[in-house]
C-alpha cells in the first residue's frame, strides 16, 4: 500500500537511486515490507525499508522520503511532524486521528475496507502534491478539523 500511494504522490527532486521508507513503531512490520519491497520500484528507484526505533535518530528520520508511523501515540506523531518540517517527507499514518497530527496521508481499515484520508495543507507545507486520482479515492481533511468528501 506504500509503495502505491507513494507512486500517487509528487516530490519536488527525488535521490537518484533510492527511495527510502523508514516504519516507526513496528519492526516486524518494516522486516516484511522489506521483504516485499526488494525487488520493486517506486518512480523508476529503487525501495530501502529501514525500521525506526524512535524519534531521536533525527539523521535518520530525516533521508527517508516516506515515514510510515505505526500506532503513534500524538506526541510521536508531533515530534516527526517537527523534526521534518519543510522537509520534503511523506508522513503516512495507519489511524484517523494521525491526519490531525501530523501525517499527510493516512490509510487505515474500517470495516473490512482501507480508507484513505489526505490533509492537503499539510502535503503543501511539505512541498509535496497528490495526485488527482488519489484525491478522488480519499476524503480530504482540512487542518481545522473540516472534512471535505471528493466527489
Amino acid at each position: 500500500m506504500l509503495q502505491r500511494i507513494g507512486s500517487f504522490i509528487s516530490w519536488p527532486q527525488l535521490p537518484e537511486k533510492t527511495i527510502k521508507i523508514c516504519v516507526v513503531g513496528d519492526n516486524d512490520f518494516a522486516q516484511n515490507l522489506q521483504k516485499l519491497y526488494k525487488d520493486k520500484e517506486l518512480h523508476d528507484r529503487s525501495l530501502d525499508v529501514i525500521s525506526v526505533d524512535s524519534t531521536t535518530d533525527k539523521r535518520i528520520l530525516l533521508s527517508c522520503q516516506i515515514i510510515y508511523i505505526v500506532n503513534a501515540n500524538k506526541n510521536t506523531l508531533n515530534q516527526i511532524a517537527q523534526i521534518l518540517k519543510n522537509q520534503t517527507t511523506l508522513i503516512v499514518g495507519n489511524n484517523y486521528d494521525n491526519i490531525y497530527d501530523g501525517a499527510g496521508v493516512v490509510f487505515y481499515l474500517d470495516n473490512n475496507k482501507y480508507k484513505i484520508v489526505i490533509n492537503e495543507k499539510r502535503l503543501s507545507d511539505t512541498h509535496l502534491k497528490a495526485d488527482y486520482r488519489l484525491l478522488k479515492l480519499a476524503k480530504i481533511v482540512e487542518p481545522n478539523g473540516e472534512n471535505n468528501e471528493v466527489k
